[in-house]
């Protein structure tokens, strides 16, 4: 499935600028993991507190933050964008949508260990599918994993976007807070 970063634009609308006429709204959506806050709960470095940084996929797109040094617990608030058409999301079964954290000691946050935020045995990192009902409307979220439901995304009041709200997932090095939105995006005449 082919899909494409949203803009700052984007950004905002699906912050919740969103149009409330259902005539406004388009055929394109925006996926969207927010990570909140994340907490060291081992140490990483003898001397230091740990350097952070993220990496995410949603639908085949890349993402990689900057690092934050020298913070055992942090809030920073990274986030990650796609989007795609209402056919993308009718045609595929699923949207992958993978979770990473990685501890750098490189001072320029090049490169960095795996960081277990799933706490399951080898796997260190979170991999969702997105699911979407077009007969009921619902909007899930799964384990890949598994293929069991984690979460059903709740609508949000006043426009149609959904949300997961805040989920937390722990390892034995590290914790994680984060949510996973879909908007729909209003469709603009030039």
């Amino acid at each position: 499935m082919k899909a494409r970063n949203i803009t700052w634009t984007g950004a905002i609308l699906a912050a919740g600028l969103l149009l409330p006429s259902s005539r406004a709204a388009a055929d394109e959506y925006a996926v969207q993991v927010v990570i909140q806050g994340v907490s060291a709960l081992a140490p990483f470095d003898r001397d230091s507190q740990a350097d952070f940084f993220a990496e995410m996929n949603i639908g085949g797109v890349p993402y990689r933050s900057d690092a934050v040094f020298d913070r055992d617990r942090v809030a920073p608030g990274w986030q990650h964008f796609a989007t795609f058409s209402y056919e993308q999301l009718l045609l595929a079964e699923t949207v992958d949508i993978d979770i990473g954290l990685r501890e750098t000691n490189d001072r320029f946050g090049e490169t960095g260990r795996l960081v277990d935020i799933a706490g399951r045995r080898g796997v260190f990192d979170l991999s969702y599918e997105l699911q979407f009902d077009p007969r009921g409307g619902a909007v899930i979220l799964l384990d890949a994993h598994t293929g069991r439901a984690v979460r059903q995304l709740v609508p949000v009041p006043g426009g149609a976007s959904w949300t997961t709200g805040r989920m937390i997932s722990s390892g034995p090095h590290a914790r994680i807070a984060f949510e996973v939105n879909v908007v729909r995006l209003p469709r603009y005449r030039f």
